[in-house]
């Protein structure tokens, strides 16, 4: 299960065994902390997406984990079926991604990263 943790001045997004595979191994995921605008809680994350599947593995209403992108925007999804997610939103100017969106509760977030 992808896990958000921080790792010095960093948040990184580590994806388990399986997810690799799914995500086509990206294995982990990293921005400074300094690019983290929010971290929120969403009931359905499949509402959340946006855009087209760019890499990964997709099953409408199951699986989401890879890239998705559009016109202006690059998130990275980690979701897994229904269920609570937490969308971390960055500064794209900074990072890569301008949205994590990850299977699981807030409680799940490090302190240092809920804004």
């Amino acid at each position: 299960m992808a896990a958000v943790e921080i790792d010095g001045d960093d948040a990184v997004l580590k994806l388990g065994h399986m997810e690799d595979v799914e995500a086509m191994h990206v294995h982990s995921i990293s921005a400074p902390l300094t690019a983290v605008q929010s971290v929120a809680e969403v009931d359905d994350p499949w509402s959340d997406l946006r855009g087209v599947k760019e890499v990964g593995t997709e099953i409408p209403g199951k699986t989401m984990v890879g890239t998705r992108k559009g016109e202006g925007f690059k998130d990275f999804c980690a979701i897994h079926k229904a269920g609570p997610a937490v969308v971390v939103t960055f500064d794209p100017a900074v990072s890569e991604y301008n949205r994590w969106i990850v299977s699981g509760g807030i409680a799940d977030v490090p302190a240092g990263l809920k804004r």
